[in-house]
Formats: structure tokens, sequence, C-alpha cells
């Protein structure tokens, strides 16, 4: 057998002393006869030899461990506790350290049709490296101390060795410092990113191994370790009271919460001053409820925006901005806000129906650029697009918008522009006499149905 180990290695022209780890792809034993062709077998893995810590006394078995897991760092692997070995008193005699691939590799798909997470994977590969602390009990103390031991056979592995020491929890583990947790819970609290905190925390230390993974754990602890035994619905409501903002809900037959209307009350007291606008408009699919967001914003005497309220909904019916937009007068009401002196939407058809009922007295009023993109994308009906004459490139197919429709465009902006009701009269007959089709568009959808 030495033989042919030393034969091996003769034949390898790089020779043992260039490779970063010694590796032994010998099998342990040799077949003693040809396996059956008929026979199906299972190859089996080569063992490599890693470079092991040196035997040593410890003071702890976490101590250990934190030494060994520095020395493996940089040999391309890692150790974790597998097990403890208790003593006749329940006392801990011996802790069993293994690789981290250690264990039975489980795939994708275990039976058929079931569906396996994104983003999840596993690399257990039964790596059979292990390594003992023994207890040894000092006979002059009360003090034990720790050794480390290996059993024959037991420091090999069964796979190569990795080359980022950040694919290892175990490694990343030991850089989640207390420094670094306090930074990752500071940002926790504000609109960070994990992202924008993985790069804080590396500008301080360009050696961290952490991932974004790791941050999103970190932020997770911190806030399941927050909200305690509550949901994160309970624990919201429950921050709402606790800081005196001003909420209401709603449940469905269910039992579940179907609408939530919230202000802030700084934002009230400023808005107290600049009660004279408030715009709506509702966002689709930026939360992960996936439910629609009503979102109420005020401008201020210094023409900036102010985040009112907001409210999610289960739906965008009309009985669901009517509740939303009651909840709104309620609050103002209780605060001794009084009553908007314009509103601005979008042509929300259910929201406009709302406000009927709930601001019958309050003028609302069409958000121009809404209107003016809807006008644009309807008038290209009518004036097709022509090819860009401008480019240089016969073979160029991009297209632009027409000089007629240009044109039509450009007048309906200065008709609702126009100062006197005479300009505007002549612009309209305009429209007419470019395109009755699109004009008769313009009456019956933005000029008189809606007009307040």
């Amino acid at each position: 057998m030495n033989v042919m180990i030393l034969l091996l290695l003769l034949q390898d022209k790089r020779g043992p002393h260039n490779l970063k780890y010694m590796q032994q792809t010998i099998p342990t034993t040799l077949p003693t006869s040809l396996p059956d062709s008929n026979t199906r077998t299972t190859p089996v893995p080569p063992f490599h030899q890693f470079p092991v810590h040196p035997e040593a006394i410890f003071d702890s078995p976490e101590e250990a461990q934190a030494t060994i897991n520095l020395f493996t760092r940089d040999h391309g692997y890692a150790v974790i506790r597998l097990r403890r070995v208790l003593d006749k008193n329940s006392n801990i005699r011996r802790v069993v350290l293994a690789c981290d691939r250690h264990g039975v590799y489980k795939p994708s798909k275990s039976t058929p049709g079931t569906k396996k997470r994104n983003g999840k994977a596993t690399k257990k590969c039964d790596c059979p490296m292990r390594m003992h602390l023994v207890r040894e009990v000092s006979t002059s103390s009360s003090t034990c101390a720790w050794r480390i031991e290996y059993r024959g056979g037991e420091s090999h592995h069964n796979h190569e060795p990795s080359m980022d020491p950040s694919s290892h929890t175990m490694h990343r583990r030991f850089d989640r410092t207390d420094e670094v947790i306090e930074a990752i819970v500071t940002d926790a609290n504000t609109s960070i990113t994990a992202a924008q905190t993985l790069v804080q925390v590396r500008q301080n230390n360009p050696q961290i191994l952490l991932r974004k993974s790791d941050i999103y754990n970190a932020k997770r602890k911190e806030t399941l370790k927050r909200i305690g035994c509550n949901t994160r619905t309970q624990h919201l409501l429950n921050e709402l009271q606790k800081n005196g903002d001003y909420y209401r809900h709603r449940l469905d037959m269910e039992s579940r919460l179907s609408h939530l209307f919230f202000a802030i009350h700084e934002v009230l007291d400023v808005f107290k001053a600049n009660y004279d606008i408030i715009m709506m408009d509702c966002t689709y699919k930026t939360n992960k409820f996936g439910m629609p967001l009503l979102n109420f914003i005020g401008v201020s005497g210094m023409n900036t925006t102010l985040h009112l309220a907001h409210c999610f909904m289960a739906g965008e019916s009309t009985d669901d901005y009517t509740w939303a937009l009651t909840t709104l007068k309620e609050c103002l009401s209780s605060h001794a806000i009084l009553s908007p002196s314009v509103i601005l939407v979008d042509r929300d058809l259910a929201l406009l129906n709302a406000l009927d009922t709930s601001f019958p007295n309050v003028p609302a009023l069409l958000c121009l650029w809404h209107v003016v993109k809807a006008v644009e994308t309807h008038a290209r009906r009518t004036f097709q697009k022509v090819p860009d004459i401008s480019r240089t490139n016969s073979n160029d197919t991009n297209l632009v918008d027409s000089p007629q429709h240009r044109k039509f465009c450009d007048t309906f902006i200065s008709m609702i522009r126009a100062t006197t009701e005479e300009s505007y009269n002549q612009y309209h007959a305009q429209l007419w006499e470019m395109s009755r089709e699109e004009a008769q568009y313009i009456d019956e959808t933005w000029l008189f149905m809606w007009k307040r």
C-alpha cells in the first residue's frame, strides 16, 4: 500500500508541495473482486486530508470551538458542535465537533410533486470528519481543562475545501459582534436597506464575512424580540395606541383585518395650519400584503408635502373608499381641523363617487398630468405614429408621434389653460375640427361628465 501511495505522488507533476491542501485519493480498502456488470454500485467520494488544529488545552468548549474555527477559516472548512457526552453525574465529559457539512444530503425534491422554495439549498454530504474535546479535571484545583483529541480515521473529509470562508455560516456568525449587531438594530428602525447596512459595516471592517442574508436574519430576530408573542398587526396597533396616533381598523366576516386607517399625531398638528389642499392617490402592488394603499397628502405653506394619513383597503370599490374618506373626516373633526378647500384626485370613478358622499361641498379637481397623458394615449388611435425622419439610418424603424397628434394635444393643453371663456370655446372648436372622435372622447370623459 505504501508503495502505491509513493507511485501516485511521483506521477503528480505538481508535487505535494504545490497543493494548497494535501489530498489523499486512495480508498481505505481495495476491492477483493471486480463488481458484477449487472450490479449498480454507488461511487464512493474520495477522502481529502485538510490541515487540522494541533492538539491544545482550552478553558471551555466555547473557547476551543472559536479558536478552532479561526484556524479552519483559512483552510476551507468549519466545525460545529455535534453532540455532548455526559458522565454518570450528568456533567459534560466530552464534546464532539464535526465538519459543518456532516449529515445526509437531502435532494431538492424528495417525492414527486414536492415543491422547493427558491434560494434554498443544502451542503450536506455526510462528511465523516470529527474531533473531540475531552474534559480533564485537575487534581490540584476544582477547575477543568478541555483537550483536543483526534481519533483514528476521523480527520478526513469527503469533499474539497471551500474557496470562500463566507460560504460557512459558522465563520459569519463569529463576525456578528456586539458592535455589528448594534449597527444593524439601529438601521432596522429606519428605512435603510440591508445592502446599505452591509456597505456601512464593511467600510468599518473590510475583512468581515457577513452577507445580506445575515442582515435580514438579524433584523428579523430583533423584530421578533420586539413584538414578543404578538403578531405584526397586533404590534402595529399597540404602537399606534402607545404613541397617541389616530387609527381605526375594520374586520371582515372572518375576523381578519380588512381596512386600516392611521395618521401620525405630529403630522396632524402641522396640517392644522395647512388644511387647504388634500391630494389622494392609491398605490398598487407596493407592499407585501397585496392591499391597495390610499395616501392622503397635504401641502404646506412652503410648498412641501405632508403625508397626512394612510389607509390599507381590501379593495377599490366605492364602499372601500367611502369608509376611508369617512374615517378621514372623523380624524380631522376630532383634531379640530377644518375641511379642505380643494381635493386633488385622479380619474378613479369609485373614489369620485365616494367623494360625493363624504365631502359633497368640497370641489374635487382632476390631476392635470394624468388627464394629459390619457388624452395623448387615446389620440394615438386616430393620429397614427410615423417614422422618425430625423434619423439618418434608413433601416431605423423608430416611430414618433405625428405632427397632427402633437398639434391636437397642444391645442387641448391650451384649452384647459385658457384664461377666458372666449379662448376656451375657441380651442374647443378647433379640437372638433381636427378630430370629431377625439373631441367627443374629451367631452364625455373629461369635460362634461365629471365637471363639478
